[in-house]
């Protein structure tokens, strides 16, 4: 019987098994399958999904298969391999058509005319007459790497141990090291050479050849181009990342079939399929492609501008050919395999117990109020800024936020780390993802900080608040001086108070604008009052110089999973609580005729982070009374501000 069961189960995996060994042979055999002589090929599915869904069930097989932003890169990465890609889809481009299988006539080999299908494949390898076509549909995704994406979560999630050695190979390309660091998130680009910069350009020779002699050509940001006049992209305009610097590859996503449904901007997804890249594509071999396509007529067309720029050169951003994807969060991202993130209840809650989290809460203000010069009260509430979500909206309320400033924040002299910088390296160990951005006249007047539609290249610009659900958000306001903002100024600065007070965004789309929701808590460092309004402002009251401190890794992972833990918990109030915290409430709005709603939800929104960041589920009337009494040392610092 268990011998039945055994070769049941082997035969079972044999699908599974082909589609690792040769996924485009596997794609196939099955449309070959699907196709019969009495109509011509359609596009379906053919079975491939369900063998894709088969295969991210099976851990040992699925978490095998290399990230191509892992160590090494996608330079490592074999032709006809399936590979994972995780990133931010940052623009959704319209539905393409191409051709999706062809008749192609092998009489020369006794065989008359076969039916190839092109699905999952980048292009055409025709070693033969077309005899006819067929075209299919799929979907395009611009998408790059999480922004702000923190080095500790690609080395938690990408390949473990030597499993993917098979699918990889050895001796190509060049491994790829990740510089971003969670403190310098706002340096410059790494430079890009000469050769490269000219090779990404629109497909117009003459620009390419000016480009080689380093002549400037055109302006640089789409803000500063007059009506009617285009411009040269640079290298970060074309790979459109909403945070630089950046060294992982973004992708164009293809997708197919009814699985892009449910995809909306700003999405993290973890794909699985086939990448295409080729980088032995030079300039020498696009100019002879151009010249043979009549690259003239091309480059003085409209559509060449749009062309390049929404399909560079694959050496740049290869394509990637789904067969499988899922719609995952951030928090996933804490002591989760592949495998256990593509499981239906995905954001379920790793329980740790009371003890647990106690340890884990000590430990984290310990760090917090180390980089925050030594105040405890002020790590308490940035505990709670990074527990915090949105958990109700409706038309007039956004529940659950809590943003924070923290003034007195710029740097002495005599000390070796910023607050600022301090408490970036202490988020950046705990938080999966963080957006570290200085708050400047000439940073805000630079570009738009909020996606903008190009209609020139058809694309949408992404800017830096494009950021993925529960990314925090840490602005730098020490280094703000007095100065004149523009127009584009204004508007961010505009974004951000909606951001802090609605968590939403308009993306300005220039015929219209469109308010996105979004979740991002956002902490505010500044010397005096930020211009931000934010639910929370109170000084620093530092004891000594900002320090980071340590833990062990093992504290640490202790630390992401109860902050995770907190931040995903849903809370009610207990039943004994309830009554005495509506009697206080009564009595408070009867006294105190200021007491606003929105400053209620506040108190509510507060009493619940504070009994979560105490790993505790419920409102209890304690951690209300704490509450009450942290409200009165916020009012007390703020009249000294």
């Amino acid at each position: 019987m268990e011998s039945k069961e055994n070769a049941a189960q082997v035969h079972d995996d044999e699908p599974v098994e082909a589609l690792l060994r040769d996924p485009f042979g596997f794609i196939q055999e099955r449309f070959r399958t699907a196709l019969t002589e009495e109509r011509a090929p359609r596009d379906g599915d053919w079975g491939i999904r369900e063998v894709a869904h088969r295969l991210t069930a099976d851990a040992i097989k699925f978490n095998s298969l290399p990230e191509i932003n892992a160590s090494g890169g996608i330079e490592t990465i074999r032709e006809n391999v399936l590979v994972r890609f995780r990133g931010l889809v940052q623009d959704m481009y319209e539905p393409e058509y191409y051709v999706g299988a062809y008749e192609m006539d092998e009489k020369n080999k006794g065989a008359g005319s076969t039916w190839i299908t092109t699905k999952f494949k980048e292009s055409i390898d025709v070693r033969g007459e077309i005899r006819d076509t067929v075209l299919f549909e799929r979907r395009v995704l611009y998408c790059v790497p999480v922004p702000g994406e923190q080095p500790w979560v690609g080395a938690q999630v990408n390949n473990r141990g030597d499993s993917a050695a098979h699918l990889i190979s050895g001796n190509s390309g060049t491994k790829r090291v990740r510089e971003m660091d969670s403190m310098e998130t706002c340096e410059a680009s790494p430079p890009v050479p000469a050769e490269v910069k000219a090779m990404l350009i629109r497909p117009d020779i003459e620009r390419i050849k000016k480009a080689n002699a380093g002549e400037h050509i055109a302006p640089d940001t789409p803000e500063q181009i007059g009506d009617g006049e285009v411009q040269e992209e640079s290298i970060e305009q074309l790979l459109n990342f909403p945070l630089v610097p950046e060294t992982r590859s973004p992708c164009i996503v293809k997708l197919y079939g009814e699985m892009d449904d449910n995809l909306k901007l700003n999405d993290v997804v973890e794909f699985v399929g086939m990448l295409y890249y080729a980088p032995e594509l030079g300039i020498e071999k696009r100019d002879q492609e151009m010249q043979h396509d009549n690259a003239d007529a091309f480059a003085t067309s409209s559509f060449s501008e749009e062309a390049s720029s929404r399909n560079p050169v694959t050496s740049l951003v290869p394509r990637f050919h789904a067969l499988s994807y899922k719609v995952v969060s951030q928090n996933t991202f804490v002591d989760s395999t592949p495998t256990e993130r593509f499981d239906d209840g995905l954001e379920k809650v790793r329980d740790i117990s009371l003890e647990q989290a106690q340890r884990a809460r000590t430990k984290l203000l310990e760090m917090i109020s180390g980089a925050l010069g030594g105040d405890s009260f002020a790590a308490e509430l940035v505990l709670m800024t990074l527990i915090s979500r949105v958990h109700t909206r409706t038309d007039l309320l956004t529940l659950g936020k809590f943003s924070l400033n923290l003034s007195g924040c710029k740097m002495d002299s005599n000390e070796q780390h910023t607050v600022s910088g301090a408490l970036s390296a202490v988020i950046g160990k705990i938080c999966p993802s963080l957006a570290h951005l200085p708050l400047s006249v000439p940073s805000l007047n630079a570009r738009s900080w909020t996606p903008k539609k190009d209609y020139v290249y058809n694309r949408l610009r992404s800017g830096p608040l494009q950021l993925a659900a529960n990314t925090i958000l840490l602005l730098d306001e020490t280094m703000l001086e007095a100065g004149t903002l523009t127009q584009i100024g204004i508007r961010n600065v505009e974004s951000l108070k909606s951001l802090s007070t609605l968590q939403d965004l308009e993306y300005d789309f220039q015929y219209h604008q469109m308010r996105i929701p979004v979740d991002i808590p956002l902490i505010v460092l500044s010397d005096t009052k930020s211009i931000i309004p934010v639910d929370v402002s109170i000084t620093l009251r530092r004891t000594s110089a900002p320090v980071i401190v340590d833990v062990s890794d093992d504290d640490l992972k202790l630390i992401r999973s109860f902050v995770v833990g907190a931040r995903m918990t849903a809370h009610k109030i207990s039943d004994d609580a309830s009554a005495d915290i509506e009697a206080e409430i009564i009595t408070a709005r009867k006294n105190d005729k200021c007491l606003t709603q929105d400053v209620l939800h506040l108190m509510l929104t507060m009493a619940r982070l504070h009994a979560l960041s105490s790993g505790e589920k419920e409102i209890t009337k304690r951690r209300w009374i704490e509450m009450v009494e942290m409200n009165r040392l916020i009012a007390e610092r703020a009249r000294v501000m």
